[in-house]
This record gives structure tokens, sequence and C-alpha cells, in this order.
């Protein structure tokens, strides 16, 4: 998965925990159960949707999900709701908060970029 040159360094810097903000990364500070540690975010695909204004879950990345708008898992809000942020599709950038299963969401944030 690539992030785009202008997401890359600051992604990369607020969860890695062995870059300029150690005191970020896998510590807890973030909504919820904290930010993952870049190392264990996992691509997800959004799961197709069943019925016009049905909820959507998320779903692991198979090999060929390329051709998918691809999401990355960063930070763990409990039982199956995560916080994705798009990188690749319409919404790369966006953050969007869901669950897994599809029970609600997904909903996108307001603003156009995680750096807004």
């Amino acid at each position: 998965m690539n992030l785009s040159d202008l997401h890359r360094p600051l992604l990369a810097s607020v969860i890695d925990i062995g870059t300029p903000y150690p005191h970020v990364g896998d510590s807890g500070a973030a909504p919820f159960y904290g930010l993952i540690p870049l190392e264990r975010c996992s691509p997800l695909v959004m799961n197709p949707r069943q019925e016009p204004g049905t909820p959507r879950g998320f779903g692991g990345a198979e090999p060929g999900a390329h051709e998918s708008d691809l999401f990355l898992h960063i930070i763990e809000m409990g039982c199956t709701d995560v916080r994705v942020i798009a990188v690749t599709g319409h919404l790369t950038g966006r953050v969007l908060i869901g669950n897994s299963d599809g029970y609600w969401g997904p909903h996108v944030s307001s603003a156009t970029d995680f750096l807004d």
C-alpha cells in the first residue's frame, strides 16, 4: 500500500513509535484504545453495499484489492468498531469511522484531509 508523499511522513511519524514523536505511537494517545503502531495497521476494503441506505462494514484487503478503495485501520475503537484513513480512491486522506461487521456507518469525517 502506498501513501501519498504528503501523507506518508506525517502518518509514519505519528503512528510509528520509532520516529520523532516516541510519546505518541502505541501509547494510547488517541481516542478509544489509541493509535495502532504502523507495523500493525492493516489494509481494509469497504464491503459492497447490500441495499441502498444500509450500513457497510470493512474487511481485510485480499491480494488484488488494488481495484477497490483501500483504507488503513489506524485506531482500534473496541469490539468491531474501527477508525480508518482512506489511502486510495475518491476519499483519499479522509478519516472514516464504522463497524467492521456493518452494524452502523461508515461515517466520513467532514475534514477533506486528515492534515486539516
